[in-house]
Formats: structure tokens, sequence, C-alpha cells
């Protein structure tokens, strides 16, 4: 009598198990959480989900489908039922575009370059120019140092240039010019915040910023 009460129990509990945790599913609804730029739309139909027989080995066929959405960084699917799966969506974040006569694509915040053709989706991101990889890390590092000062409130990019010559060079919405140079970004920044501050307080805007010596700044309210 026992040990048909342990076989019993031994099978209810495989059962239970099998129901929380299916092994396939003809998928009849899609769950989606995680975008925020790409449509729920977008990903159930190119995903190819729907009406399909998913099993744990064939998952990551209809994921590799998601993939190829270059707004998509990475995926997780599971299986909630079996006829629901959920899809969790990790966007990629987009912080350059650039479009030269040899180069036309966006940059993430890796610093990964994605080839992409139309650039009008992306308004709102600036350009960059760089001919090398490290000049692309220099830049996403910028940008990310004037995120933490805060000098997003100052002004807003329209293009970073990263040279030989001159170095990094920030030019924004405004016509405003911003040079610092090669190095020690971290203390120019600090230095260009006080000078976009002190600017506030007299009421003008600095059209051209010269920060490429650390220890001097030139600043031109009329260029």
């Amino acid at each position: 009598m026992k040990s048909k009460f342990s076989l019993l129990l031994f099978v209810l509990i495989i059962v239970c198990w099998i129901i929380l945790n299916p092994l396939f599913a003809i998928v009849k609804k899609i769950t989606i959480v995680g975008n925020k730029n790409i449509t729920e739309d977008e990903i159930v139909q190119t995903s190819e989900l729907l009406g399909n027989l998913v099993f744990f080995y064939n998952k990551n066929s209809f994921k590799k489908k998601l993939k190829e959405n270059i707004m998509i960084k990475n995926i997780h699917l599971s299986l909630l039922s079996y006829s629901e799966v959920k899809i969790e969506i990790i966007e990629r974040s987009f912080i350059f575009k650039i479009n030269n006569l040899k180069t036309k694509g966006l940059i993430d915040s890796d610093g990964f370059f994605f080839y992409f053709s139309d650039l009008a989706d992306f308004p709102n991101l600036p350009f960059l120019e760089a001919k090398e990889d490290k000049d692309i890390a220099i830049a996403t590092k910028l940008l990310d140092m004037i995120a933490k000062e805060d000098l997003n409130i100052y002004f807003e990019i329209s293009e970073i240039i990263v040279d030989k010559i001159l170095g990094a060079q920030i030019y924004t919405t405004n016509n405003q010019i911003i040079l610092l140079g090669k190095d020690g970004f971290d203390v120019k920044l600090r230095q260009l915040k006080i000078i976009l501050n002190n600017s506030l307080k007299i009421n003008k805007t600095p059209r051209f910023i010269d920060l490429r010596e650390k220890s001097k700044g030139i600043v031109n309210y009329n260029l």
C-alpha cells in the first residue's frame, strides 16, 4: 500500500512538473515584454511563431529570425503553457549615425557598427566622423562622460568628430563648436560645465570654446 502511494505521489509530481514546465507549445498566444521602439505586431510577424509547433530544440530558429532586426540586441523565449510563449526583448541602444562616402550606418552603446541605410528613422542621433575603431571608442566614452556631467542640459549634440589633428570636437544643434583635444576629457568637461554655467549667468551663448590645452580655455561669444 505504501509503495502504491509513493508511486502515485511520484506520478503526480511528474504530471504537475510537465504541466508547469511545458515541453512544447502549439503557439496560439504570444506575450511580449521589454520592447519600447519595436511594435508587438512587428515582433509577432517576424518571429513566425503563431500556429507553429515549438520544442526546446527549435527555439533558436525562431530567435534567429527575430535577431535579424538590428534593433534587437538579445532575446529570451520561454514556454508559458502548451499554447502560449513569452518573448523577452532587450533592445539595442544606438548612440551615433555615420554617413560618409564609404559608410552609412549606426553605432550602438557598445561601440559596434551596423550597416543601415535609412538614417532618417533616427533623427535625434548625433552624427559621428571617425576613421579608426579607437576613435569610435573615444567618441563613445566621451558621450557617456557628457551624460554623467549633465552637460546635455546646456546643449544638444549634432555631431562629434575625432581626428588626428584637432582631436575630439563637438558640434551642437545651436551652431556651437567645442574643441576638446586628444586627452584629459574628464578635467576639460568639468571646465566646460563651469564655462557654460557662467554663460547662463551673463545671458550669453558661447559659439566657440577651445579646451585643447588643459591650462587655459578660449571662449568666443561672437563667432
